[in-house]
Formats: C-alpha cells, sequence, structure tokens
C-alpha cells in the first residue's frame, strides 16, 4: 500500500511538472492551477507513504523517477535536446533507483522505545526541617574571610 502511495506521489509530481513547464511562467491560469493541485496532491501522497516506507529509500525514488521521467517528457513532448550525456545520465538514475530498492528494507523502523525512568539517586533521606534548617544557617553565617554583601546606598544607585 505505501509503494502505491509512492506511485501515486511521483505521477503527480509529473503531472505536476509538467503542467509548471506549460504555464509559461505562470502566464496561463489553467496549468498554473493544474500545477498547484498535483503538487499538494504529490507532497501529501508522499508524506502518507512515509509512513511505511524509509524516507531514505522513499526520496531516493520520487526524485529519481521523477527526475528521469520528467526528462523523457522533455525530449518527447517539449522537443528539449538530446544527447548521449543525457540520455547516459538518465540510465543512471534509474539504475540508483533499482539499486536503493533492491537494497531496501522496504519499511521503516519503528520508532524508538522511550528510555526507561532511572531510579532517584541512592542518597540518604534529609529531612525537609534538618535542610531548611541548614540552609539558613549557612545564610546567615559569612563564608571565612568574606564580608556578606550590603545593598547598595542610593547614592551609589544614582551614580553621584
Amino acid at each position: 500500500m505505501y509503494s502505491l502511495l509512492l506511485l501515486l506521489a511521483i505521477a503527480f509530481e509529473i503531472a505536476g511538472t509538467t503542467a509548471l513547464k506549460a504555464s509559461a511562467g505562470f502566464s496561463k491560469p489553467t496549468p498554473t492551477v493544474v500545477m498547484v493541485v498535483c503538487y499538494l496532491l504529490c507532497f501529501a501522497l508522499l508524506g502518507l507513504s512515509l509512513k511505511g516506507l524509509d524516507v531514505s529509500v522513499a526520496y531516493a525514488v520520487w526524485s529519481g523517477l521523477g527526475t528521469a521521467a520528467i526528462a523523457i517528457i522533455g525530449f518527447a513532448v517539449f522537443h528539449e535536446e538530446v544527447n548521449p550525456i543525457k540520455v547516459g545520465c538518465i540510465v543512471l538514475i534509474v539504475v540508483g533507483v533499482v539499486g536503493l530498492n533492491l537494497n531496501a528494507s522496504g519499511h521503516a523502523p519503528p520508532p524508538p522505545a522511550a528510555p526507561a525512568p532511572t531510579p532517584a539517586a541512592a542518597a540518604p533521606a534529609v529531612p525537609a526541617a534538618a535542610a531548611a534548617s541548614a540552609a539558613s544557617a549557612a545564610a546567615a553565617e559569612p563564608a571565612a574571610g568574606h564580608a556578606p554583601p550590603t545593598a547598595p546606598s542610593a547614592t551609589q544607585l544614582s551614580g553621584d
């Protein structure tokens, strides 16, 4: 099912990119609207396909097959120049996509499990009253050789 969603995403990407070319720089309204609708459907379907496919493979297949198909459409429909280097590069894209598919597990791994809660540190329990008493005693007695901080006077604050 996820592979079918990916194939549909590729089909809408190809249709959207073809409509983009036909829109002549967004100057023709019908192909422009078709492009927007196709791209919205394309990305929605791609996102849904990622629920069950590895993103590394799904995105490579989506972009690779889309690129190869658009190049072929460019040659056949829009009469773009064909040369051996372009054809060789398209073949390499298709070979790469096939290689990824042969090596892929096909399914996204399950999300990582939440870490187990760690037990509280094994420190001896100190009663709250004893902790508060120790903290107030430490605050009341200045450290040896140090005077307690004092609040600045009004003259110090005004800068006179």
